[in-house]
């Protein structure tokens, strides 16, 4: 009887494990969620369009913003385009990727803001300035 007392004992104890673990994965989920869009609605108060990149820094949804100030038409899509193929400078190209790849050194945080240039359709420069969170 004491084996089983045990054996049972150590199955609860598993068992709690398992629910506090599974517990606390949907509590991070959730609090990352939360946090995710607080910073996309803050984002969008502060910007003219935001624009989710991928890894290859490429354009994930369309952004209709984004193709309107680009003038790209109401019907073109800008999804799956490299958002570097917008900024027409070489020095620009570069302080894009050096922010959006490498966080400035002894930072707490990856984000980043800086200065730069888009060209549109018609071939003109829109002065910009960048947010990388």
């Amino acid at each position: 009887q004491i084996s089983v007392f045990f054996q049972q004992m150590i199955t609860v104890y598993i068992l709690e494990r398992c629910l506090v673990a599974g517990v606390r994965r949907e509590v991070e989920v959730s609090s990352e969620r939360n946090q995710r869009s607080a910073l996309t609605s803050l984002l969008g108060m502060m910007c003219d369009a935001t624009v989710e990149l991928d890894s290859k820094h490429c354009i994930v949804s369309h952004v209709p913003a984004l193709a309107h100030m680009l003038l790209h038409g109401h019907g073109k899509s800008l999804q799956g385009l490299q958002m570097i193929s917008f900024v027409p400078d070489a020095e620009d190209q570069q302080v894009f990727l050096k922010s959006v790849l490498e966080p400035e050194e002894g930072a707490l945080s990856t984000a980043a803001t800086f200065h730069g240039s888009v060209r549109d359709a018609l071939g003109n420069k829109i002065k910009s300035q960048f947010f990388h969170v």
